[in-house]
């Protein structure tokens, strides 16, 4: 698999989120956000994503409306393993406060999680 890491800190910290973050993954789909940078930077990015093998379209836009107007969006889509479906990257460039205010709705969510009953 491609070390999204690797590829994305030129832009800012990687902060891993929805359905990652909450270790409840049920389909090849991976959240991250990136700080709020210039579309150059994140077209640069795309670009590097595009040129890995195993990456089969890179999808940008920009936010629409809420919390993910000022925001921008890319997307690498992946082969990798046998999955049934290509691996989904949804990466959001957002500004600090909003990413903030987002990863402490899902801490306290995380939280608040039930253990299962074999703990």
């Amino acid at each position: 698999m491609i070390n999204l890491k690797r590829y994305c800190v030129p832009v800012g910290k990687v902060v891993p989120t929805g359905s990652y973050f909450m270790d409840l993954m049920m389909y090849p789909d991976i959240d991250l956000y990136l700080p709020h940078t210039a579309i150059e930077k994140l077209f640069t990015l795309a670009a590097k994503f595009a040129k890995i093998k195993c990456v089969n379209e890179v999808v940008f836009q920009k936010g629409d409306k809420g919390d993910l107007a000022r925001g921008y969006y890319l997307k690498p889509i992946i082969e990798h393993g046998d999955w049934g479906r290509r691996w989904k990257v949804d990466i959001w460039s957002l500004p600090a406060r909003i990413i903030k205010k987002k990863q402490k709705e899902l801490r306290n969510l995380k939280e608040r999680r039930p253990l299962s009953k074999e703990n």
